[in-house]
């Protein structure tokens, strides 16, 4: 994907509800596709699929327990990021990040003393989602 500032970031959601004061939000996509060597070639024989992951990490102000209860809960939960050329401006040119399930693997309550802010802090992997049929869904718009 490219590299996008926030300023780019018109809307970062969480089980369908804005998720709040985000600091960062972080998505690694890996296909795990491997070289397949024989004798006879210079270049390799072929590639080998592996297996297709999806993790990210969000930290985030902390509001309420809504996300620490679902690490608490071992629940799913949804991530949606959308991405604009435009910010707010719906006739932008935008990419939507959906990842439809998502579990937590770590999360931490950052407090480092008064007079400071909780920041939660979360690991997460996107699991294959059987009603959309992916792990991970993008959705480009171009406004022209």
């Amino acid at each position: 994907f490219p590299s996008h500032d926030t300023a780019d970031v018109s809307a970062i959601n969480i089980d369908g509800v804005t998720a709040g004061f985000v600091e960062a939000i972080n998505f690694t996509v890996t296909n795990n596709l491997r070289e397949q060597r024989a004798i006879g070639y210079v270049a390799p024989a072929g590639v080998a699929n592996g297996l297709y992951t999806v993790t990210g990490t969000i930290r985030l102000y902390f509001q309420d327990n809504a996300l620490y209860t679902k690490f608490i809960n071992d629940d799913h939960f949804a991530v949606l990021v959308t991405l604009d050329d435009k910010t707010g401006v719906t006739n932008g040119n935008q990419y939507t990040i959906e990842l439809p399930k998502c579990k937590f693997s770590q999360v931490t309550k950052n407090i480092t003393g008064n007079n400071q802010d909780v920041i939660l802090e979360g690991t997460f992997q996107a699991i294959y989602n059987s009603t959309l049929g992916a792990t991970m869904s993008v959705i480009s718009k171009n406004s022209v």
